[in-house]
């Protein structure tokens, strides 16, 4: 696989086909990671509270919360708002 194309090289290790090897490997699992970063984040908000902004509100919070990898994939989280005053 990393062995030069000619004849003359052909026993030699061919260091543009390891660098080409290591690079396009390091490219992949960046996607990967990308990938996963992007579809780890969703936030979908199972019951309204018939208030738009205090929804995009609560989605907008839980998209910030970063969780233990590989330990929890769903969570169902209650959430009352009150007003103070």
């Amino acid at each position: 696989m990393f062995e030069g194309n000619e004849i003359g090289n052909a026993a030699h290790v061919d260091l543009t086909k390891v660098q080409m090897f290591f690079f396009t490997t390091a490219v992949a699992v960046a996607y990967v990671y990308g990938l996963w970063d992007i579809i780890s984040k969703q936030v979908v908000a199972l019951k309204s509270t018939d208030h738009p902004i205090l929804d995009e509100e609560c989605v907008r919070t839980l998209m910030q919360w970063r969780c233990i990898p590989n330990f929890c994939r769903t969570a169902r989280i209650p959430i009352t708002f009150s007003l103070r005053r």
